[in-house]
């Protein structure tokens, strides 16, 4: 991906923030706050730097606020010591009231203060968990897929389990470097440095004991929350481990019932949740113990400052200056040293968040010329968009011209210097042995492999010129695995949940091109029938017709169809044929990979693919009266037929 595309003040693919729940005076108050505050190249590396100095202003409002709840703090306990020395000097009833009513306000200030210093934080969190939210979708939707070399790819290096670990847990761990670290270290450390300043100036004595009493409870909390950081690091490590294997477990458990690897992958699964439940009770027992500590340590924090106070100072104290200092120790650093040690635990849980995402913003990911395409741009009669759906350019004489297109996987070449032209209207039939790299030439013209090209050009454009996003929508792709979600049927072929009524004419008529009449097929809920996952319910004839219908559902120029005919049987082929690819299809650019010896004469060229290079292209007549090696791959294919019919 361009970083480019993402600095701060470029043009991002993304949605602006728009929340509203932030209103224009606090939107002019705390800065531009709804617009993207950093890029992809920000969240590569220092992700938690990044997440607190990309909006100064707004940090800088935080600390502010909470610099003046601790000083509007620290008033407190001088008016309530001139309150305890005025009733023993005999001070007005109205005086010591006024007094007491200062130290009350000042006291309700700082809490008021720290409360918005809060507010101010989260918001900024959600902000952050939204953008970044987004940011980790489109670079997840943008990951190059690596068939060609995975090693390189490196997508299937990551599972299932472990991406949705990133928007589950990490992103808003990550993320509480602000709404939770921020607003506590401001409350904790504060107050630890500036309590004992207060101490100094007010009552007039070496400022060192109080400095080294603070001191210590500040190593105390680090001691304390190491550990409690680690075990936080491990539950994240524990719980990723077990989606994936969970996630593993029921995307194959059909195949695992079958072989009979249900027990062993249970085990699995039951070892993975011991190792989380172990951890899980030693981090309960750490933090008990540190809560129970952190109870304790002000009682022992306030001890200790008094005594030092009077060994040191060697003044005779008056009872105001006893119970100011006991308010400072006792009351005022409560707060800090209970709060500190999870700070400082959230804080490396963050650290730790914000590496794994990282890593996963560091992976590989394609040219980013611009965002998902709204939903109405593949509605029916919307896929003429972008340049290439142009009406007033002139149409170029081919649909697809390939030259020098190649695939390599390491020192192999999965596919090798094929080149191609394919006129407007054709119906192309791509032919070849299991391996020749059929679907992966498909993909390839997709842009979903890493391959090279000399040239490739789309109705005269040049391909390589165009984003991944626009490119794909001039294609219709029907996959050798035929795709269906948990949606109704009207969904599938729209492939937009909640489609809208004015589609259904145009979705009965899609399925009817594809030989797929719901009243016939046993779905009694029409278009409303819902399909199971991963279409459970449907046949695997039925799923290709579906694919078939969406195809022609979103009316693209050039289709892709990648064996798309495999499931159906002889009749149910012959009317998709008749009815679809030389019916509706006719003017549109076709190009079907196949194993069907049928659909070949009817096909207008047919490329042979062996070992990754073009073989043989041309009228299937000619391929069969003048390559050996067609001939030997359709006497295969016949042969393969015949042992099917048997």
């Amino acid at each position: 991906m361009d970083d480019a595309t993402h600095r701060s003040g470029d043009a991002s693919p993304l949605l602006p923030f728009r929340s509203q729940f932030v209103s224009k005076s606090s939107a002019a108050f705390l800065g531009d706050a709804l617009a993207p505050p950093f890029g992809l190249a920000g969240v590569r590396r220092r992700l938690l730097w990044t997440l607190l100095c990309s909006r100064k202003r707004t940090l800088g409002v935080a600390i502010a606020l909470g610099v003046l709840a601790t000083s509007v703090g620290l008033l407190a306990p001088w008016f309530q010591k001139s309150f305890v020395d005025g009733i023993l000097q005999g001070a007005s009833a109205r005086s010591l009231a006024f007094t007491m009513l200062l130290a009350f306000a000042t006291m309700f200030l700082s809490q008021a203060l720290l409360s918005v210093t809060r507010v101010v934080c989260m918001r900024e969190s959600t902000l952050a968990q939204k953008w970044l939210s987004e940011l980790l979708y489109e670079h997840t939707l943008l990951l190059k897929t690596g068939e060609a070399n995975p090693a390189e790819g490196k997508r299937s290096s990551r599972t299932v389990g472990e991406t949705v670990a990133l928007y589950a847990t990490d992103v808003m761990a990550a993320c509480n470097i602000l709404d939770d670290v921020v607003p506590n270290l401001l409350a904790s450390l504060i107050p630890l440095v500036a309590a004992p300043i207060a101490i100094s100036l007010v009552h007039d004595v070496p400022l060192w004991p109080p400095v080294l009493v603070s001191a210590l409870s500040v190593a105390s909390c680090l001691l304390l929350s190491k550990r409690q950081a680690r075990l936080f690091g491990m539950m994240k490590t524990f719980a990723e481990r077990r989606l994936s294997i969970v996630n593993e477990w029921l995307q194959n458990m059909r195949a695992l019932r079958v072989l009979g690897w249900m027990n062993a992958f249970e085990q699995r699964i039951f070892k993975a949740r011991e190792d989380e439940s172990v951890n899980r009770l030693s981090m309960v027992t750490n933090g008990s113990t540190m809560n129970s500590i952190a109870q304790v340590a002000p009682f022992l924090v306030n001890v200790a400052g008094v005594v030092s106070f009077l060994s040191v100072a060697n003044v005779t104290p008056t009872p105001g200056d006893v119970f100011s200092l006991l308010w400072i120790f006792g009351v005022f650093l409560v707060r800090p040293i209970r709060m500190l040690p999870w700070a400082i635990v959230v804080a490396v849980d963050a650290q730790t968040s914000a590496k794994r995402l990282e890593t996963f913003f560091g992976l590989p990911a394609e040219s980013h010329g611009g965002a998902n395409l709204p939903a109405h741009e593949s509605a029916p009669g919307g896929a003429q968009c972008g340049p290439l759906g142009d009406a007033s350019r002139t149409p170029a004489p081919w649909a697809l011209d390939v030259k020098g297109l190649t695939v390599t996987a390491g020192e192999r070449h999965l596919l090798f210097d094929v080149h191609f032209r394919i006129a407007k209207g054709e119906l192309v039939g791509i032919i070849g042995e299991v391996g020749a790299g059929k679907s992966l030439l498909l993909q390839s013209l997709l842009r979903e492999t890493r391959a090279t090209f000399r040239s490739y050009q789309v109705d005269g454009i040049d391909a390589l010129g165009l984003s991944v996003a626009k490119l794909r929508t001039r294609f219709g792709y029907v996959p050798q695995d035929s795709f269906v979600m948990s949606a109704s049927l009207r969904d599938n072929v729209s492939f937009e949940y909640g489609s809208p009524e004015a589609h259904e004419d145009a979705v009965l008529e899609a399925l009817r091109l594809a030989d797929f009449i719901p009243s016939q097929e046993r779905l009694e809920g029409g278009l409303a029938t819902e399909i199971g996952e991963r279409g459970v319910n449907l046949s695997g004839g039925q799923r290709q017709r579906v694919n078939l219908a969406r195809a022609h559902f979103h009316k693209r120029e050039t289709l892709l169809l990648d064996d798309a005919l495999s499931a159906l049987d002889t009749q149910t082929e012959s009317r998709v044929r008749r009815k679809l690819l030389q019916g509706a299809w006719k003017n549109k650019t076709r190009v079907l990979v196949t194993h069907r010896l049928s659909i070949l004469p009817h096909c207008d060229r047919v490329l042979f693919l062996e070992n990754g290079r073009v073989a043989a292209f041309g009228p299937f007549h000619e391929l069969l009266a003048n390559s050996e090696g067609v001939r030997a791959f359709v006497k295969s294919l016949s042969k393969a037929e015949e042992g099917r019919a048997l």
